[in-house]
């Protein structure tokens, strides 16, 4: 079994005094309009989000007051495994290479052109599918060191904050890791009678990896240059730590 992603998350915290406008910043991502735009209805809020398609990925922007937040998320019609797994039927990213390589593009040009990045944080999740939850316990017990009685565990989680230099400019930044062994659930509700039911309609054991890798907040904002490696380093060290896990959190 192979990883794949359920999103990626890119945040530029910036001034809390500026605020951008997700459509004007999608159109200079992307190069065209979004599918969906929308403005909070509370113009006071100043907060805006844009959703679309590009790359073949879908895509999210959220902008509000001090931050803009860009999404990658997976679909839910993703083609069937080789095996015809049911799993494919849950939002997932696939082709790994191709969304990081597209999203580090885009990143690149968020953190160099009207952004003052005062801090960056890139967010991962990926998982991992098996047939039974004890292999997947038995994947958590070797990710995380953890001896847990594979055959007797469920819904086992640990998480973990260890900070490091990373990146060629040697950036202090939080690395925030979770990992958990469970039972992803598909729900359908069903009517019986005046009475809704949720129902399970798919259950799928699996490793889900988080990892929040983070800069700490500083008063001066990050040069385009500097923002750029810290964002590629970033990058790096999310997928070193999906492969690594505890031993590699605490390299």
């Amino acid at each position: 079994m192979s990883w794949v992603a359920e999103s990626f998350q890119f945040v530029v915290f910036h001034s809390p005094r500026e605020t951008h406008d997700a459509f004007q910043m999608w159109i200079h991502l992307f190069g065209v309009g979004p599918g969906n735009y929308q403005r909070h209805p509370d113009a006071s809020m100043n907060a805006s989000q844009a959703l679309g398609q590009y790359a073949g990925f879908t895509w999210q922007m959220q902008c509000q007051p001090g931050r803009v937040d860009l999404f990658l998320v997976g679909q839910e019609d993703a083609p069937q495994t080789t095996s015809g797994s049911p799993a494919a039927v849950f939002p997932q990213i696939n082709d790994l290479a191709s969304a990081r390589s597209v999203l580090k593009d885009r990143v690149q040009r968020l953190v160099t052109d009207h952004l003052k990045p005062l801090r960056l944080a890139l967010v991962s999740q990926y998982f991992k599918n098996f047939g039974e939850l004890k292999e997947a316990n038995v994947e958590f017990n070797n990710l995380t060191g953890i001896k847990a009685d594979p055959k007797a565990a469920s819904d086992l989680t640990f998480a973990l904050n260890v900070r490091r230099e990373i990146g060629p400019n040697k950036v202090v930044a939080n690395r925030i890791c979770r990992w958990q062994s469970l039972v992803k659930q598909m729900m359908q509700i069903q009517i019986n009678g005046i009475v809704q039911e949720q129902v399970p309609v798919i259950q799928q054991p699996a490793v889900v990896v988080n990892i929040d890798i983070n800069t700490i907040a500083q008063q001066i904002p990050l040069k385009a240059d500097e923002a750029v490696k810290i964002a590629e380093a970033f990058f790096a060290e999310s997928e070193a730590l999906t492969e690594g896990g505890y031993e590699r959190l605490m390299d």
